[in-house]
């Protein structure tokens, strides 16, 4: 079930790719192999994320600092906790690189979750956050995401990005591609 989601998901990236490439394109004949799929893919979700970092209202530590200054989807954190998610915050010049997670599915939703990841542009991560509390079709729906795994684009659950391209083993963190590319 899980192959076909993913290759459904494949298709669907691959038609709308032949589509926004070229709208001549009979994306009915569109013929490639494994390999070129993959690249397809791979350029696809590269393009998605540079997208959702170009988009985040929050891209390094001062711009933090300031929107802790305002009301924010991190206020539905507890303070202990939120500190330790700003704390485990890594930021490199590629994107987000590290994340602490493990107040945020102790304490929020998939939905309140996905939030907080958009404000960094990362909420590709969303369907890591399976131990997450489910209240809504939409919190369900966030976790059943396709994630396919394309080997360049690793986030790693249970690493900690400590300095670009520098992941070490450690529960409750996610070092994410952005660590080391």
């Amino acid at each position: 079930m899980k192959i076909c989601k993913i290759v459904a998901s494949m298709l669907f990236a691959l038609t709308a790719t032949a589509s926004f490439a070229d709208p001549a394109v009979d994306t009915t004949t569109v013929s490639m192999s494994a390999s070129e799929l993959k690249s397809v893919m791979i350029k696809n979700e590269l393009q998605r994320r540079e997208i959702a970092w170009k988009l985040a209202p929050i891209k390094n530590k001062e711009q933090l600092q300031i929107s802790l200054q305002k009301n924010s989807p991190l206020d539905a954190l507890s303070s202990e906790a939120k500190q330790r998610f700003i704390d485990g915050l890594v930021f490199t010049d590629k994107g987000l690189g590290g994340i602490y997670y493990g107040d945020l599915v102790a304490e929020l939703t998939p939905t309140q979750i996905h939030k907080i990841l958009s404000l960094f542009g990362a909420q590709h991560l969303i369907s890591k956050f399976t131990e997450a509390r489910v209240e809504s079709d939409t919190d369900a729906k966030l976790l059943k995401s396709p994630s396919v795994n394309y080997g360049v684009l690793d986030d790693h659950k249970e690493y900690r990005c400590i300095a670009r391209a520098d992941c070490y083993e450690s529960s409750n963190h996610i070092c994410m591609s952005s660590c080391y590319h």
